[in-house]
């Protein structure tokens, strides 16, 4: 995978700039699909390619910890993180109201 753009119509994939560079010096790690209330999609990793929901939306994440097969819920300090296979990224965009184009 190069970009998010491979896995779905969003328009609105920005550069991340508070990725750590130095770690991952490919675009593809500091690519975020930004959705409603703070909340953001991203590569977490790429062997299997999982990715990753960061919200501040501690009741939507518990959603898709449910809905969604395979996704894993981490809480910590009043943020949510869900770790999801790529295949679930239209279910739990819809969730998190990802922007899409059109």
């Amino acid at each position: 995978m190069k970009s998010l753009a491979e896995l779905g119509d969003y328009s609105l994939i920005i550069l991340d700039e508070s990725v750590n560079v130095a770690n991952h010096t490919t675009r593809k790690y500091r690519e975020a699909i930004p959705c409603q209330r703070d909340a953001m999609i991203y590569l977490h990793s790429e062997n299997p390619v999982t990715l990753a929901l960061e919200t501040p939306r501690i009741k939507n994440a518990r959603r898709i910890a449910r809905e969604v097969p395979e996704a894993e819920l981490d809480l910590v300090d009043g943020e949510a993180f869900v770790y999801f296979p790529a295949k679930a990224l239209d279910q739990v965009a819809k969730i998190a109201r990802a922007r899409r184009v059109g």
